[in-house]
């Protein structure tokens, strides 16, 4: 008993006299001791093809209410390749959609496809099968409307 006594009382006295570093203080340098989790990021480009249906679809449901908040007019430009507007990029025709200030943007095939890729990159959910065609029953009019701005701007405008 007298012995843990004189102990404490001993390096009571280094503590005070600061000849020995405090508890908390020696085990600074120990941090890397505990576990912390680490994330590795690795980046993936996987193939994803999307047939002329598809693309159909998608300017389908972006015409009939994706984009109906922005835009007031969509017209074809040129030749008129397809019978409906949402056939056009399809087979390689040009939309040009008046958005609501009144400035013309121009959509063609490469814009639209160009927007789908940022779409993903973006986090868009899309599923794919293994020769990477999609799933067109993933992309809803919210989505849509995300491609055809991330095509046009590059970024989401209209909210």
């Amino acid at each position: 008993m007298k012995h843990r006594k004189w102990k404490r009382r001993l390096k009571y006295l280094l503590l005070k006299l600061s000849l020995i570093p405090p508890i908390d203080s020696a085990y600074v340098d120990l941090e890397y001791v505990y576990y912390q989790p680490m994330r590795h990021e690795i980046m993936v480009e996987l193939p994803v093809s999307l047939s002329g249906e598809d693309i159909d679809e998608i300017m389908s449901k972006a015409l009939c209410g994706g984009i109906l908040r922005w835009c007031k007019e969509v017209t074809a430009q040129g030749q008129y390749p397809g019978k409906l507007v949402s056939e056009q990029l399809s087979r390689n025709g040009t939309l040009l959609l008046r958005d609501n200030a009144n400035t013309v943007h121009e959509l063609t095939l490469q814009k639209l496809l160009n927007g789908f890729r940022q779409y993903l990159i973006a986090g868009g959910n899309v599923d794919r099968n293994e020769q990477g065609q999609i799933d067109i029953r993933d992309i809803d009019y919210e989505a849509s409307d995300a491609i055809i701005q991330y095509a046009l701007f590059g970024t989401i405008h209209y909210e």
